[in-house]
Order: C-alpha cells, then sequence, then structure tokens
C-alpha cells in the first residue's frame, strides 16, 4: 500500500465543482442567496423561493403591503438574512428576473391564458405543481436529518428495531438540540473519540459505570455514526404516510431491506456535497472506526466508499434527484411483506417513480430526460452491492474483534444487516 493510500481523507476528485451543472449561471438562488437547485422559471433558485413563486402565481395571491418600507431584500447577503417578508420576497422574484408564464397552459381559454389544471400524462396532476410539493415536503425532512446528525443529540444505547419502529416519530425534536461543539474533529481526534466513546459503552454495560451516565461527562464530541444514522433512517422512514398503512410484520421487514441504502444514500450525497471522493462523517473525518488492524480496515473501507462515491460525482446527481431517489430506496419492497404489504410499498414506489421521470424530461428534455431517469435508478444497483459487502465487512469484524462492538449497537446493527440470519 502505497503512503498515498494509508491517506483516509484524500479526495480523488480535487479540483472537480460537484454541484454546479453546467448549464448554470450560479450555484446561489438570486433572490434569496441560499443554494440554487437549478433553473426555475429562467433563473437560478432554491426550493424555497421556487416553490414561493408558484404557490403566489397559481393561487393569485396578494401579499399584504411590507412593512419595513419594502427594503427587506434590497441589502441582503450571504450573511445579512432578509425579513421574512412575502410582499417584498414576491417583488424581489420578479425583479431577479422570474417569469410567470412557464406556470400557464398554452391553450386558451375564455379568460385568456388557463392555470394548468390538466392530468399529466402519467397521471399526475400538475406535474409542476405536484412534483415541487414532493421534493419540498422531502428537503424538509432531509432538513431535520441533518440537523439531529450535527446535533448533540447523542445517546448511550441505540433502541432495537422494533422499539424504534413502534416509538413516535423523533424528527420534529430536531431543534431542540444545539449544535455539537469542537466540529470539525481531525482524523485522529475522531479515532481517539471513537476509541473513548466505545470504551465507555462497553463500561457501562458492564456496570463498571453508572447507568444514568451521560456521555457530555467525558468530553465526548462524536457519535457512532453506523446506528445512529440507522435510527435517523427508520426515523426518516416513519414519516411517509403509508409507513401507517402497514403491518408491524411488514414494517420490520421494509426496515430491513431499506433501512441501510437509505442511510448510505445519504451519507454519500452529504459527502457529495461537501466535495469530498470519500464518505465523510458530519464531525468532518473519514469513516474508520478503531480496530486491532486500522489500516487494513481503513483501506477496505475506504475503496468500498470510493466505489459508493464514484457515481454521484461521475453523474453529478442534484439534490431534487438525491431526494426522490430516497424515497424510492425507501419503498425498495422485501418478498418477504406480505402481498397487502407489497401492494403499498409499491404503489408508492411507484409514485416517486413517476415523479422522477416526470422531473426528469422537465429538466432535461424528452430526448435526454429518459436516459437521465435510468442513470438515476441504476444508483440502486450500486446500493444494493454496498449493502451485501458492507454486511460480509461486519460479519468479518465480528469474528475478529468480538467485543469490540458494545451489545447495545450490536442488536440493532444485526437486525438491520441481517447478520443473525
Amino acid at each position: 500500500m502505497s503512503s498515498e493510500d494509508e491517506e483516509p481523507c484524500s479526495s480523488t476528485t480535487e479540483g472537480f465543482d460537484f454541484m454546479k451543472n453546467e448549464n448554470d449561471e450560479t450555484q446561489l438562488c438570486l433572490v434569496c442567496l441560499k443554494p440554487a437547485v437549478g433553473k426555475h422559471y429562467k433563473v437560478p433558485a432554491c426550493h424555497g423561493c421556487k416553490s414561493f413563486f408558484r404557490r403566489a402565481i397559481l393561487r393569485n395571491i396578494i401579499y399584504p403591503p411590507c412593512k419595513y418600507e419594502a427594503q427587506c431584500y434590497q441589502n441582503i447577503s450571504i450573511t445579512n438574512r432578509p425579513q421574512k417578508c412575502r410582499f417584498c420576497r414576491y417583488q424581489k422574484c420578479y425583479d431577479v428576473g422570474m417569469v410567470a408564464y412557464f406556470l400557464y397552459d398554452r391553450r386558451k381559454s375564455e379568460n385568456g391564458m388557463k392555470l394548468i389544471e390538466s392530468v399529466s400524462r402519467f397521471g399526475i396532476r400538475d406535474d409542476i405543481t405536484i412534483i415541487d410539493d414532493l421534493i419540498s415536503d422531502l428537503s424538509d425532512l432531509d432538513v431535520k436529518i441533518s440537523e439531529y446528525r450535527v446535533s448533540k443529540f447523542n445517546p448511550i444505547k441505540h433502541p432495537d428495531l422494533e422499539t424504534l419502529i413502534k416509538s413516535p416519530n423523533q424528527l420534529h425534536q430536531a431543534t431542540h438540540f444545539e449544535k455539537m461543539p469542537g466540529w470539525p474533529l481531525s482524523q485522529e481526534e475522531f479515532i481517539q473519540q471513537q476509541r473513548r466513546l466505545i470504551e465507555i459503552k462497553i463500561r457501562i454495560e458492564g456496570s463498571q459505570l453508572p447507568a444514568e451516565t451521560k456521555l457530555e461527562q467525558f468530553d465526548i464530541k462524536t457519535k457512532e455514526w453506523l446506528p445512529f444514522d440507522m435510527m435517523m433512517a427508520v426515523e426518516f422512514a416513519k414519516t411517509f404516510t403509508f409507513f401507517d398503512r402497514l403491518e408491524f410484520s411488514d414494517k420490520l421487514a421494509l426496515m430491513k431491506k431499506s433501512t441501510f441504502m437509505s442511510l448510505a444514500l445519504t451519507t454519500a450525497f452529504n459527502s457529495y456535497k461537501a466535495k469530498m471522493g470519500i464518505i465523510q462523517t458530519p464531525d468532518g473525518a473519514c469513516i474508520s472506526g478503531p480496530t486491532r488492524n486500522e489500516q487494513a480496515v481503513r483501506h477496505f473501507e475506504r475503496v468500498m466508499s470510493l466505489r459508493i462515491m464514484e457515481p454521484l460525482i461521475r453523474d453529478k446527481f442534484t439534490i431534487p434527484e438525491y431526494l426522490l431517489l430516497k424515497a424510492i430506496v425507501v419503498c425498495n419492497s422485501a418478498s418477504t411483506l406480505s402481498k397487502h404489504g407489497q401492494r403499498i410499498v409499491e404503489n408508492e414506489k411507484n409514485k416517486f417513480g413517476k415523479a422522477l421521470l416526470e422531473y426528469c424530461f422537465l429538466q432535461y428534455g424528452k430526448k435526454e430526460g429518459g436516459a437521465r431517469y435510468s442513470k438515476i435508478l441504476n444508483y440502486i444497483d450500486v446500493l444494493e452491492h454496498y449493502q451485501r459487502d458492507f454486511r460480509d465487512f461486519m460479519k468479518t469484524l465480528q469474528i475478529f474483534t468480538p467485543n469490540l462492538i458494545p451489545e447495545s449497537r450490536r442488536k440493532l446493527q444485526n437486525e438491520v444487516l441481517c447478520l443473525e440470519e
């Protein structure tokens, strides 16, 4: 192994701007200066401003006059955020060049241009509205997941899969926690913190420390990312309305099938957004837990990490594509579901699949949209291969380091990865 291979955080894609579409003029929303997600209504815009403008036009909303002399959006910058004034935001949309006629059907009606109310060729009412709403909802959920991942929320014990599924959803509490201090960590700090974290949890399970011990007492500034992200993936799935219509046995089977692929997609895409060529945890370190053979383990993890990152980088996945694909992954039904459960999950999968296809047609046109859609769905095969490789990797770790993983983590991990089957 060369010295370059030994460096866990070296990126093979240095110099690439992963999030910049070659057709975009800028990466910032011209309305609010947040990151743009492509051109919408003729200008680069974020999801929020795009949806705001669309709703204002389609619903013919007249906002009350500004209380701040109509200056809310005049001197904004990345650090100077505007007042929450819809009147000024709407005016700013027009000022930066948003064009409303994209929201109208070209067919004439008695009153001239008719608002889109028709059913699209895929059975989706008002394709722009439905897709925007889906993406906006998924984006809100993804923000909550991100808030949890960077927060101080750091449970000592991770519940088993059954308890997670049956418990109330926790995502609404994401804003209740402060951010974890001291990030980013160096790779050395990360490994040292992981060692201390595992040691403390093993001591608590062995009754060498009181059960009510809190990790804050030991200045722990990292998390056991695998079980933590498993928890977040399950909480994400529980937000879908179809999930409540499933029998518990179907919920359990679905989570065993989709949880790891969902968390893998989340961690990979967030690393991609951070312009990394290898998976990076929110505390700033590349995944590499402490083991007896750290160098060999780190190298193997890095190889797997590069494999899952490469398609995202090569194909320049956009945020909407990632969000819709993640919803499809959650609906990746297993043959172990009941026939009733399979029908429910398959219907949801088709809904998100149609939305993704429609999005691809809208963004890339009829000629390129179909090919783009297939390219995005092919990433599911990458996730399935990654899941199999990771399962084999964890089985090997458990054989050679049986006492490394605390019991509280082992149960959830074994259930999600089906290590005991």
